[in-house]
């Protein structure tokens, strides 16, 4: 799911989506997608791993300790989209 205005992101372009788990909709993480050119920027693409998701405390029985998220971004130089022309 897309997070609308997200705090903290590096430049305008940067879209933030939250990651839950398809069948039991526990939240899992965050994904970052930095997909368009710009000054200072590599030319390269990549995805990353900012954060692995692992448990912060050892828990016993069935109720889960609380669980530090994951966090990744795919970066990439894609032509931004034009209103007549995809990217």
């Amino acid at each position: 799911t897309k997070v609308e205005d997200p705090a903290g992101l590096w430049h305008p372009d940067v879209e933030c989506f939250s990651v839950e788990d398809a069948a039991t909709k526990d939240f899992l993480g965050f994904y970052y997608l930095d997909l368009y050119p710009r000054e200072g920027k590599y030319d390269h693409a990549a995805v990353s791993g900012l954060q692995c998701g692992c448990d912060l405390e050892p828990s016993s029985g069935e109720e889960a300790g609380p669980r530090q998220c994951a966090i990744a971004c795919m970066m990439a130089n894609f032509t931004k989209p034009t209103a007549d022309k995809p990217s």
